[in-house]
């Protein structure tokens, strides 16, 4: 490890010294431009027979200097290049205590693991950044920020990130609330992370570090809307071809090579900012979908016919369900030549159908003069009939679908095409049957809650306090409230709260069964779990005809966002795996999702469940 003395900007030695050097950072900024990267040239480093001297870190050799939009610039910190960290001194305050909290999460009777120690197992889960100075006129000037990033205790979507000012000559270390991913001190699994929020800010903003809310498109009209502030972290880069170059932002990016942008996946565009963190956008239409808003005016359409219509309230991006929602939509390969303008929004944006449907023989899914637009829209009709005689449901003629307008496409300021789905069409899922089973280490009386908008069916009966059971070891459960005994316990219901999965994977009709086998095991699951879990997914996802399924999985991580549990006593171990499919008749590009499982210590509490683009037969 190579040690390196102090110098702007990795540090100050007094607050004089550091805002004389600022000012000539400020200057030298003014020179150059704001977009132009600042090469710092290091010292030779110390001798390592010296020892550390004043240096407050270690630093790792990888840096990167990523440019500072004018954005950024302008704004309250001094950024310099990413620094990775390795024992920076101000978590030995901390070390013990994390080290106290880790070990009795982790404790068991019947484990006989060693206690862990901070340099053997935990130095490594905590990732540390320096990224600049703030140089903002409030308590925190001068303070270094850090980033400090957690990997995720299992699977997730998008990495876990917070924010800090370190004050280097006092040794305050303070989290920024504003700036950070969300904290929960009353996480359902003990959080051992919680001495470094002993001092915490939750009214500080600092501008030019968090990324907007909205980035003005090429046609200085159109905007992109925030969906992730945290998609990714240095040394992760943006992960597609430049889609434009902002002159406040800085490059935009495509979530994909354009080259391959007919398979393409998501129509999310990224910022990568100065800090190393991935943000991610999508084009907002004007529809809000998931974002829970009021329908704008922009959201209501004029039909060719004269009549109005509400977006918001009778159409959807897909895919979505219990839990799955966002602004990114998929992009759909169509050809323009193939529509028909069917509407227009009140701000002037053009709604499609596809041409020529009127007179078609849904039957005939062999016509061979039919356009593949045509052909997709036949396929999609029949499995609403698939869907409704499964349900015992009326069906509607392909002329009353019709006039519902069940599918539309739309032309964002990039020249994709995103789809619309008429909700009575295709409705929102509920969560589907998750199962909870609970494996304490000795005879314990357990109560669980399920922080969902709404219970839709339970068994046991979920009671008004939810329920309290007697767990034994091997899983089986006694409820309190009717003494019979349940393998697990077992809920349905509606969230309104969403996540956006970001990656998955395309699976054919024919590989479902050995696709969830392999999966579920990488996920840690036992074979019973597992055994429980197949039994109730493969045959009501092979009632679906299309030849292709995505399928993504939510880990305990994200699903805590949509339904967080309550359970006392605490597990020492939470594993929950939610997955979410959606048929397809058209295969997609996506990007691969990383399964990984989680070690099981102590009371161990699992659950599954799942949810899909379609509803289902309960």
């Amino acid at each position: 490890m190579e040690y390196f003395y102090p110098l702007f900007p990795f540090m100050k030695t007094s607050k004089l010294l550091s805002l004389l050097l600022g000012a000539l950072f400020v200057f030298t900024l003014a020179l150059t431009g704001c977009g132009t990267e600042i090469v710092v040239v290091m010292p030779n480093p110390i001798p390592e027979d010296t020892g550390k001297g004043d240096t407050p870190w270690e630093k790792e050799t990888t840096t990167a200097n990523l440019e500072v939009a004018p954005y950024f610039a302008q704004g309250d910190i001094s950024y310099f290049e990413i620094t990775p960290l390795t024992n920076p001194s101000f978590v030995e305050p901390y070390k013990e205590e994390i080290t106290r909290l880790y070990n009795e999460s982790m404790s068991s009777s019947d484990t006989g693991s060693p206690e862990a120690t901070w340099e053997e197992n935990l130095a490594s889960s905590f990732q540390w950044y320096a990224i600049g100075t703030i140089i903002a006129d409030n308590d925190y000037k001068d303070d270094t920020l850090i980033v400090l990033i957690i990997p995720c205790d299992g699977m997730c979507f998008e990495p876990t990130l917070y924010r800090f000012a370190w004050d280097e000559e006092t040794g305050d270390f303070t989290a920024l609330l504003n700036h950070s991913a969300n904290y929960y001190p009353d996480a359902p699994v003990p959080d051992y992370t919680s001495p470094l929020f002993t001092n915490k800010d939750d009214t500080l903003t600092l501008n030019g570090l968090a990324a907007p809310q909205e980035i003005t498109l090429p046609d200085g009209v159109n905007k992109l809307t925030l969906s992730s502030d945290s998609y990714g972290y240095f040394p992760t880069t943006v992960p597609g071809s430049l889609a434009f170059e902002n002159s406040t932002m800085g490059k935009i990016y495509f979530g994909y090579d354009v080259a391959n942008a007919e398979t393409a996946w998501t129509a999310c565009l990224f910022l990568q900012l100065p800090d190393g963190s991935i943000a991610r956008y999508g084009y907002n239409p004007g529809f809000n979908f998931g974002l829970g808003k009021e329908a704008p005016a922009e959201a209501m359409v004029t039909w060719n016919n004269g009549s109005t219509l509400d977006l918001t309230q009778n159409y959807q991006y897909k895919p979505t369900g219990c839990g799955i929602m966002g602004n990114c939509y998929l992009i759909e390969n169509v050809d323009e030549n193939n529509l028909t303008v069917a509407g227009k929004t009140s701000n002037g944006l053009d709604l499609y159908e596809v041409k020529g449907l009127a007179g078609l023989d849904p039957t005939n899914t062999n016509d061979l003069t039919l356009t593949s637009e045509q052909k997709a829209f036949v396929d999609e009709y029949n499995g609403y009939i698939q869907m409704q005689t499964v349900f015992e449901a009326p069906v509607k003629t392909f002329a009353e679908y019709l006039a519902l307008h069940p599918k539309l496409y739309f032309k964002d300021p990039l020249d994709r095409f995103g789809s619309l789905m008429n909700v009575e069409i295709a409705p929102q899922g509920e969560c589907g049957k998750p199962v909870i089973y609970l494996y304490p280490t000795q005879t314990t009386t357990v109560s669980v809650k399920v922080g969902i908008d709404q219970i839709t069916y339970s068994d046991p009966a979920y009671g008004d306090n939810g329920w309290k059971v007697v767990a034994q070891p091997d899983g089986t459960l006694t409820n309190l409230a009717d003494g019979l005994t349940y393998p697990y316990l077992f809920w349905e219901g509606l969230s309104k709260t969403g996540v956006e999965p970001t990656s998955g994977f395309m699976v054919a009709r024919e590989d479902v069964k050995s696709f969830l086998n392999d999966s579920l095991t990488k996920l840690g699951l036992t074979d019973q779990e597992k055994a429980d879990f197949m039994e109730y997914w493969v045959s009501r996802m092979l009632n679906f005809n299309e030849p292709y399924f995505y399928i993504t999985f939510l880990g305990t991580q994200d699903f805590n966002k949509v339904a967080p549990l309550e359970i006392t006593p605490k597990p020492n171990t939470l594993i929950r795996v939610f997955m979410y499919f959606d048929p397809v008749t058209k295969p997609f590009q996506v990007k691969e999702q990383t399964l990984v499982s989680v070690p099981r210590n102590g009371f161990t509490v699992v659950e599954w469940g799942g949810t899909t683009s379609r509803p289902w037969k309960k």
